[in-house]
């Protein structure tokens, strides 16, 4: 079994006062307790920096000159563990919350050569496991697969993935120009091309508490629409919490630019085949959840970020 020791744990952070310690917290309670916590603040626009260092002054800590996005923050973080000579790096995002066995889990797995180990991203409040895409996807059909036994997946988000050391040199950093939009999908696929796999490791579970869309009290009477993962139809649920989406028109922008980048990249079939999937989902999203349902400026700024990265790339 590796040592936590051996291990270095990155977390990029951006406005994150009263979001982040719950996640710094929960590491100093694993049971297989990381050697090093390091924080990348990304220029945070609030006291993050200052409250971080505050409350965790042990933990490393960093601040971005400028917004660089979550990868090229995750890279930065990267670099710095590396030069430490850590063996392996647990990345996880600012508002996760890994169970306490959550690295003892994957730190106990078999180690496999040339392989990625990632944990299994539940957000409880949308009661949503993030699915990962796998081999056998398609337009229409979706597979779950069997969570109760490790799988090898084809992408993973950055959220509870472990890099051990000699990947970057064969596959390289998270891309500084993905910025906060499909970054986990272009450095996984990067991953599959240079011939390394992606294992994730159902018991070791990382929830995702803060999830996207942000959950907020109801402002009027009734409940919103939601798309079941279940029965592909569109669903009205009552509730007392209701999803509100919280992206600007830049951030859609930006997802619409990465989206026609993976589209036109050297990818898998199939990862066109969920790209595709994503767009139909991003479009749902936009025009059914309250919140965004009267803003058509997010849908044209989408449409116009495909445009832009069809164009351009």
């Amino acid at each position: 079994m590796v040592s936590a020791d051996d291990v270095a744990v990155v977390i990029p952070v951006y406005n994150g006062v009263g979001i982040v310690d719950r996640c710094i917290s929960a590491l100093l309670r694993q049971s297989r307790i990381p050697r090093e916590i390091i924080c990348v603040d990304d220029f945070s626009k609030d006291n993050t920096y200052e409250y971080i260092k505050r409350r965790f002054p042990d933990i490393t800590l960093v601040r971005n000159g400028f917004n660089m996005g979550a990868s090229g923050s995750y890279a930065r973080g990267i670099r710095l563990a590396l030069s430490k000579g850590y063996r392996l790096i647990w990345l996880l995002d600012q508002d996760s919350l890994p169970l306490k066995n959550a690295l003892e889990e994957l730190l106990s797995f078999p180690l496999v050569e040339k392989s990625v180990l990632t944990s299994l991203s539940v957000c409880p409040l949308m009661n949503y496991l993030y699915l990962p895409l796998d081999f056998t996807c398609g337009l229409f059909n979706w597979r779950r697969g069997n969570l109760s036994q490790p799988r090898e997946i084809l992408t993973s988000t950055f959220n509870g993935m472990l890099l051990p050391r000699k990947i970057i040199n064969s596959v390289g950093f998270p891309s500084a120009r993905m910025r906060n939009e499909l970054g986990d999908f272009e450095f996984s696929t990067r991953i599959w091309l240079k011939g390394w796999r992606i294992i994730q490791v159902p018991s070791s579970i990382v929830y995702h508490i803060g999830g996207k869309p942000r959950l907020v009290p109801k402002a009027t009477k009734g409940g919103f629409f939601k798309l079941s993962r279940t029965t592909r139809s569109i669903e009205y649920i009552h509730a007392e919490y209701i999803p509100v989406g919280s992206y600007s028109e830049e951030r859609y922008f930006e997802r619409g630019k990465n989206t026609a980048l993976m589209l036109t990249s050297r990818i898998p079939n199939c990862a066109k085949v969920f790209m595709l999937r994503w767009i139909i989902t991003t479009l749902a999203k936009i025009i059914l959840l309250r919140g965004e349902y009267e803003n058509y400026r997010k849908l044209r700024s989408y449409l116009r970020g495909i445009l832009y990265g069809l164009i351009h790339y």
